[in-house]
């Protein structure tokens, strides 16, 4: 792996596991509940992470169709339960992403790295390597929403809190 995102890689398989640990034990009607109105459900936050998991697999030369369309697209609409994935089909999909995204960070070149990504990224550095940050970063901070969203619903946190010291 290319040293300048090596630390962004370990990013990505941290991101991999919290995601992991966020939908552990959770049924589908659990998982569409929403802490306000205006917030949204966990399975929702999956999908949407998810989604752009593959977007930056296609940036990164590795397409991956994704199969539900635009129900996670950025500012859509909450539907109803029956019209989304299972959680434990949404981890299975994640898994395979990672595997992928993993193996490709890997491969990647200084030169695939400095060229300019194949889509607009939001990001200040106008490179691949600065689109996979932005991604990194997009990741982690729904996967924390995640982690909020789970923690609200009654669920054990996604990190356990580091013992200091005697706590007896």
């Amino acid at each position: 792996m290319h040293p300048s995102i090596g630390t962004v890689a370990e990013q990505f398989r941290i991101t991999t596991n919290l995601f992991i640990k966020a939908m552990s034990g959770v049924d589908k009607n659990t998982a569409m509940r929403r802490p306000g109105d205006r917030s949204n459900p966990l399975l929702w936050l999956a999908g949407h992470v998810i989604h752009f998991r593959t977007r930056l697999l296609s940036l990164v030369g590795v397409p991956r169709d994704f199969p539900w369309g635009n129900r996670f697209d950025t500012g859509s609409k909450v539907g109803s339960a029956e019209n989304y994935p299972e959680p434990a089909e949404l981890v299975a999909f994640w898994e395979e992403l990672s595997e992928r995204l993993e193996d490709r960070l890997g491969a990647l070149t200084e030169a695939d790295l400095a060229a300019p990504p194949a889509a607009k990224v939001p990001t200040t550095d106008a490179t691949l390597r600065g689109a996979i940050g932005y991604f990194s970063l997009h990741e982690a901070y729904h996967v924390g929403q995640m982690g909020y969203v789970r923690k609200w619903l009654g669920m054990t946190p996604i990190i356990d809190p580091p013992v200091i010291g005697n706590r007896e």
